[in-house]
């Protein structure tokens, strides 16, 4: 009996069911049918209404769609302070001004925990400011695909992370 398909009586003709190839959700997304008698019983008629419908589980098409897109920071470089914050906010003021998108930890995060933080984010670069380095008016730069560190002034820095 068709109306009966999907355990739902109030189909009267096909019934389907949208599913996705090469995904870890493996139930429907999507399911819909005809829908004559209950159309015609909303409307209170004895003739039956032509009506065909579907309904979309958004909560997992999002699920899909949030593990598919791959996300992509528009943040060039994370300003971790190591005792600097001060500093660093004059750091990161000096960057944006360069045309550089910038942020910085204001949480006062480890520096483990500040790289997991950036490679969460794909940030791709991070800037590391303790007092060592500000004594020789230099940054360390990471960069965050390779793991290279480099010891550079800002104007090496700015360059670096304009190309």
């Amino acid at each position: 009996d068709p109306s009966l398909a999907r355990g739902l009586s109030y189909y009267t003709g096909p019934v389907f069911e949208v599913f996705l190839d090469n995904s870890e959700i493996k139930s429907a997304i999507a399911g819909g049918g005809r829908y004559d008698n209950m159309i015609s019983d909303l409307l209170s008629k004895k003739e039956p209404c032509p009506a065909t419908g579907i309904s979309f589980g958004l909560e997992l098409i999002t699920d899909v769609l949030k593990n598919k897109v791959e996300k992509k920071s528009v943040v060039k470089v994370y300003l971790i302070p190591i005792r600097t914050e001060k500093e660093c906010v004059k750091i990161a003021v000096e960057l944006r001004k360069e045309g550089i998108n910038t942020d910085m930890d204001l949480v006062g995060r480890g520096i483990s925990k500040n790289l997991d933080f950036a490679n969460s984010q794909k940030i791709p670069f991070v800037l590391f400011v303790g007092q060592k380095e500000l004594e020789q008016k230099k940054v360390k730069l990471r960069d965050m695909k390779t793991g290279k560190e480099q010891l550079l002034t800002m104007k090496q820095a700015v360059q670096k992370l304009k190309s």
